[in-house]
């Protein structure tokens, strides 16, 4: 028979179950629904306001993303032989996750350039900064290349290669996500300083280290829990 064949790995979250997972994956559904729709809103009236802030896009991209990752969750939930939405499920799922790391990483380069603007807004800073996005884009070009080519052979070796690709990508993407925690605490503990206007229109910036410390937090636990299961 041809591809897709079932995964030869655990998955996280296990096989779902009707009774558990199509409940709470509906929440979880209209949360970030409601999310896409509440940033969608939010990047409109900024831009009604000639303020394009862009980093909104990303918000929305991680919601939508989200939104159809939870949709397919509920599908092969009701139809685990159809392993072709399984594939699907398994794309989206990981592609989420990739908006947050971007948009941790400018909020970052932005705290970074507002608290300590010589190491913020030297070449350097920005030739690391500019190279880690296109290792993340890179990065999560191979891994879903891997887990298609995954469930579409019964290959060994080939499997071993594509474990050894995403064990790569994940212990990556657990690096990359614990890389705004520190910026975000010295500048949650710095006093004010003068370079903060000049990246941030308003807002007290101790608010938004915090904020940043909070999320990436969060997506630094996932990534690494994700790494460490794998």
């Amino acid at each position: 028979m041809a591809g897709p064949y079932p995964s030869r790995y655990w998955t996280l979250g296990s096989d779902p179950t009707s009774r558990v997972d199509i409940p709470i994956t509906g929440v979880f559904t209209l949360l970030f629904l409601a999310g896409a729709v509440t940033h969608f809103t939010i990047f409109q009236v900024n831009l009604r306001r000639q303020h394009r802030f862009f980093l909104s896009i990303f918000c929305i991209g991680y919601s939508m993303s989200r939104v159809i990752a939870c949709v397919l969750r509920i599908v092969t939930t009701t139809k685990p032989e159809n392993l072709n939405v399984t594939v699907a499920y398994t794309i989206f799922l990981n592609v989420g996750v990739v908006f947050m790391y971007l948009l941790n990483l400018v909020l970052c380069r932005r705290i970074l350039r507002s608290n300590y603007p010589a190491i913020g807004n030297h070449p350097i800073s920005s030739m690391i900064f500019w190279g880690l996005c296109i290792l993340i884009i890179l990065t999560i070009i191979m891994i879903l290349t891997v887990i298609i080519q995954s469930f579409f052979t019964l290959n060994l070796h080939t499997h071993l290669i594509d474990r050894d690709i995403q064990l790569y990508a994940l212990t990556f993407f657990a690096v990359i996500s614990s890389l705004p925690l520190p910026v975000a605490f010295l500048a949650l503990i710095s006093p004010d300083v003068s370079g903060e206007k000049k990246v941030f229109r308003n807002g007290n910036p101790r608010s938004r280290a915090a904020l940043l410390l909070v999320v990436a937090f969060f997506v630094c636990l996932g990534a690494t829990y994700r790494c460490a299961t794998t």
